[in-house]
């Protein structure tokens, strides 16, 4: 009897240590759906010398477009307006090579 249940021991042993590796090289094999959430940019709005400016940064918090710098506007409604009107160009724009 004690045979026997050593016996049974060692093969439920065995057996929990085979399903094991299978469950590892199915979680391997099987493809990953979460996508790593990307950095995106964003704009920021302060306020400078002559008034509220933006400036527009990517991912890594670089400044990649911003106004000419004499160019202000006195409230930070006045420049949400126009980066609404920005916006609204540059969805519609085409580009174009310029003119020499």
């Amino acid at each position: 009897m004690r045979r026997a249940l050593l016996s049974l021991a060692l093969m439920t042993g065995m057996l929990g240590f085979t399903t094991m590796g299978v469950e590892a090289q199915q979680k391997k094999d099987t493809p990953k759906t979460e996508k790593k959430e990307e950095k995106a940019g964003g704009i920021e709005i302060y306020k400078g010398k002559n008034g509220f400016r933006y400036r527009i940064i990517d991912a890594e918090g670089k400044t990649v477009a911003m106004p000419l710098a004499n160019k202000a506007w006195e409230t930070k409604e006045e420049v949400l307006k126009a980066l609404d009107e920005l916006k609204a160009t540059l969805n519609k724009a085409k580009p174009v090579d310029a003119k020499d």
